[in-house]
């Protein structure tokens, strides 16, 4: 009785030891299930996000089909500006060169770009027009001087603003000599001196700023004013100089002199070369 008691208590013992374990292994197993797909926020999280990559992809599938697309290729270019000197040869064929794709893919700066090359164009706004149409409007140079750089390079053209630029033009046009940037400077100081010797009755044909920025007017009818460097007394130089040139009562040569400002109370006057051999 008692060795059968023993082994039952063995068996009781033995049984509540596999029983332990078993919880345990059942609880550890338990435990492992409790991941991503036993969280309802992770899994809204996760959805939403794969939600938002698929209408990417879908308006980037979209949008590239509709930029391979023969819809709303330009077809026609229209100037809305008056031009005087860029041509339609010279437009379309920067139009040709620079226009590619649709409405959709057009890159406009670039097509911009390429009609601020043409050589009259200072200024150049292009706009898409639906379906089919592209506007532009040129602003041209307005030439005012042929610019002439003091160190021998090819001579160019400059607008009113002092910009120079290079084109061919057969205007009648006064030449501007001088440093190499100083073209903005040389038409500024050009609308002062028309003013001031509008008197004399005579345009001027040259004015040229020495390297040293001594200045030189020469009129159409071959007056040479030397100006010297400015200062504040040259204004009123000029001034006098008008007043005593325009007095019927002097009657002086005009015509035939070079004309020397670079004194501080007067002027001088001088034959030009060859003016006995003219007279």
């Amino acid at each position: 009785m008692a060795i059968e008691a023993r082994r039952a208590d063995h068996r009781a013992r033995y049984a509540d030891r596999r029983g332990r374990k078993g919880s345990a292994a059942r609880t550890a197993r338990a435990g492992d299930t409790v991941g991503l797909w036993d969280r309802p926020q992770a899994l809204n999280l996760a959805a939403d996000l794969l939600h938002l990559v698929g209408l990417a992809g879908l308006a980037w599938a979209v949008v590239l089909g509709m930029s391979r697309l023969p819809l709303g290729v330009p077809r026609m270019i229209v100037v809305t500006t008056p031009v005087t000197h860029v041509t339609v040869e010279q437009i379309s064929f920067a139009a040709k060169r620079s226009i590619t794709g649709n409405y959709f893919s057009m890159d406009v700066d670039v097509v911009r770009q390429a009609m601020e090359r043409l050589p009259w164009v200072r200024r150049a706004d292009v706009r898409r027009v639906w379906p089919d149409r592209i506007e532009l409007a040129l602003e041209e140079h307005v030439p005012v001087a042929r610019w002439r750089p003091a160190d021998g390079a090819e001579a160019r053209l400059v607008n009113r603003y002092g910009e120079v630029f290079q084109a061919a033009s057969d205007l009648r046009l006064p030449s501007y000599w001088g440093p190499e940037g100083t073209a903005e400077l040389i038409v500024q100081r050009a609308r002062d001196f028309e003013q001031r010797l509008a008197a004399l009755g005579s345009r001027i044909d040259a004015i040229t700023l020495s390297p040293r920025l001594s200045w030189q007017i020469r009129l159409a009818n071959g007056t040479r004013i030397e100006l010297g460097r400015d200062d504040r007394s040259q204004p009123e130089r000029l001034a006098t100089m008008v007043r005593v040139l325009t007095d019927d009562a002097l009657a002086l040569p005009v015509k035939a002199v070079t004309i020397d400002l670079r004194y501080r109370n007067g002027f001088a006057l001088r034959p030009a070369p060859g003016a006995d051999k003219g007279a």
